[in-house]
């Protein structure tokens, strides 16, 4: 075979590989536009290094360099010249008759929108232009240097580089997210301003080692942040068809659930750099902050878990009466062998929920109860019933990449991570109480262990990425309120909050 293929250039090879990946997962039906900011983003990464890895090899021919610096060059004009306007493009084509642009009046007239939507490809190709004018002037002059200098590195770019897409446009897709206006015309706007920069005369200093690691932590913190958002923001939730139901979008999805990327998301909302989330996600859900305890919030995860304040929800402490723990949407379902439930993206039977084949047995022609928590809900619940409690069993989540895992005749493809506690009724008998989180990265944090259940006590809370709560009863414990019922058997959730009566002692 023609060309090289050692480690040299394998970093090179990857960015180009990404950035096809990429240019093709945002323009698919399935897909969505967004997606190919993280390929960008990897692609950036990738170029950070090429080159110092490169440069490792002590023994490399002529003819090896010359390679790596024309496979670079082709590699950094799709990644970085192609993908940015084809995310443009992604993104202009999933808007509906230009409403994406709300303070743009003008641009609702259909007369007008033909005429925008030409300039806007315009803008994107002559962007991918100047992108392959840069490199090809930076080819020319680094040949020129090389002859004159003697070699070494250059330290002093000319026209801005264009690696520095990577870290620019995914800064936009984060305002754009977190703005109330939707800003598709601003990345349009930049596109242009980042390609004429790409041909200016511009004079740069070339960052060091220690800029460079600046600039990949910043990268990694925009990943994180829009990994975060990708996966738990309702923008965005469209792309589930295709990171659930698609081989490529389950890769995907593994990456963006790692466990460094997920504690990386989780440390960032754990500080106070995550403050600036709050205003806009109680604005986008309508929060009544009324409700709850504010003082000392400095961080979006103090946020999600605030308290309420005293008396906002009382608790039914009638005996005879089952309350809900938590606030909520609820789903009552009828238990048998072959039922399966629907819970976050992924469908179970109350033998592969609980994995312990015995203690579902019990609950065969019982009830399950489904409460989903909005993220305007109060996402703190308590115990649904007195008695004692047996120790929190945890049951991680998986993600099937490739191959779907058969539940009866439905494939399921991922499995949410779930902790439960059976807790010893005297008056309902043996209950099963499970939160359940996101798939790989749910946040559940119960307060107590093994000992004994109060009714209405706080039994935890959830962080960002876990929100569903289920009851299991056993057959001919309890009656459900008829308008509970009827609404699930009509496939409409009912709006429940915590304390609430919603059955009686059978």
């Amino acid at each position: 075979m023609i060309g090289f293929y050692d480690y040299t250039v394998i970093l090179t090879y990857l960015s180009m590989l990404s950035a096809t990946s990429g240019i093709m997962l945002c323009l698919n039906d399935i897909g969505h536009p967004y997606l190919g900011m993280f390929f960008l983003m990897f692609c950036g990464l990738c170029d950070a290094f090429d080159g110092k890895v490169a440069r490792t090899k002590k023994n490399r021919t002529e003819q090896m360099k010359q390679f790596g610096i024309q496979i670079d060059s082709l590699s950094d004009l799709v990644a970085f010249g192609v993908l940015p306007a084809c995310i443009g493009i992604a993104m202009l084509r999933s808007s509906i008759e230009f409403s994406i642009f709300p303070n743009f009046k003008f641009l609702h007239l259909d007369d007008k929108s033909a005429i925008i939507k030409v300039i806007l490809n315009i803008i994107a190709v002559f962007y991918a232009l100047a992108a392959m004018i840069r490199l090809a002037f930076f080819n020319v002059l680094e040949e020129e240097r090389q002859k004159t200098e003697g070699g070494g590195v250059n330290k002093t770019y000319l026209g801005l580089p264009v690696t520095s897409s990577a870290l620019i446009f995914p800064t936009i897709l984060l305002i754009h997210i977190f703005c109330s206006a939707d800003l598709t015309f601003l990345y349009f706007v930049f596109l242009a301003i980042v390609g004429v920069l790409f041909i200016s005369r511009i004079q740069l200093k070339k960052p060091t080692t220690k800029g460079v690691l600046i600039m990949i932590a910043i990268g990694l913190i925009e990943a994180a942040a829009l990994a975060f958002v990708f996966i738990v923001m309702k923008k965005i939730m469209d792309s589930l068809t295709f990171l659930y139901k698609t081989v490529p979008g389950r890769f995907f999805l593994k990456l963006l659930t790692t466990r460094a990327l997920s504690k990386l998301a989780g440390a960032f909302l754990d500080s106070s750099a995550s403050s600036f989330l709050i205003k806009g996600f109680v604005e986008k859900n309508n929060i009544n902050l009324d409700d709850y305890q504010t003082d000392g919030i400095k961080t979006f995860n103090q946020f999600f878990r605030r308290k309420i304040k005293e008396g906002r929800r009382p608790f039914d402490m009638d005996a005879n009466h089952l309350c809900t723990p938590c606030d909520g949407l609820l789903s009552v379902w009828n238990i048998k062998a072959d039922t399966v439930i629907p819970v976050k993206q992924s469908l179970y039977t109350i033998k592969s929920l609980l994995q312990n084949e015995e203690l579902a047995a019990e609950y065969n022609d019982g009830l399950c109860l489904v409460f989903r928590l909005c993220v305007d809900n109060y996402h703190r619940y308590s115990y649904a019933e007195s008695g004692k409690k047996g120790p929190n069993i945890f049951i991680p989540g998986i993600l099937h990449t490739v191959r779907p895992i058969a539940l009866e005749s439905l494939p399921v493809f991922a499995e949410n991570c779930r902790e439960y506690t059976v807790i010893e009724s005297p008056v309902f008998g043996k209950l099963v109480q499970m939160e359940v989180g996101a798939m790989l990265v749910g946040r559940i944090v119960n307060l107590e262990g093994e000992g004994m259940a109060e009714r209405g006590k706080e039994k935890g809370f959830f962080e960002y990425g876990g929100s569903t709560i289920i009851l299991l009863v056993k057959k001919d414990t309890v009656n459900i309120k008829d308008e509970i019922i009827n609404n699930s058997q009509a496939g409409i959730e009912t709006p429940v909050k915590m304390g609430q009566m919603i059955g009686t002692r059978r």
